[in-house]
C-alpha cells in the first residue's frame, strides 16, 4: 500500500475512535473496530484482541472475522506463554 493511503486509513480509525474519549461505549464493539481497522491499516488477513484474565489466562474477546482460523490461533498463543 502507498504511504499516504495507509496515513489517510490511519487518520480516518484515529477520528474513529475519537468518540471513545467521551461519554459510554461498549468496550467488545471498540475491540471489534480496532481489529478491523488494524486489518485495513496493516493489510494483514485477520486480526484479534486478546485479554488475560485474573488468573494470566488468556482469552479472545475480539477478532476482524468469525473465521475458525482467528479463533483457533488464541489457544496457541496460550501454549506460547506458559
Amino acid at each position: 500500500m502507498a504511504g499516504p493511503i495507509r496515513e489517510e486509513r490511519l487518520a480516518r480509525a484515529f477520528v474513529e475512535f475519537s468518540d471513545t474519549l467521551v461519554g459510554d461505549y461498549d468496550v467488545l464493539e471498540f475491540l471489534a473496530r480496532l481489529c478491523e481497522r488494524c486489518v485495513e491499516v496493516l493489510e494483514v488477513s485477520a486480526a484479534g484482541a486478546l485479554l488475560t484474565d485474573g488468573q494470566g489466562r488468556l482469552g479472545l474477546v475480539a477478532a476482524s472475522t468469525e473465521a475458525p482460523s482467528v479463533h483457533a490461533a488464541h489457544p496457541s498463543v496460550r501454549r506460547e506463554r506458559t
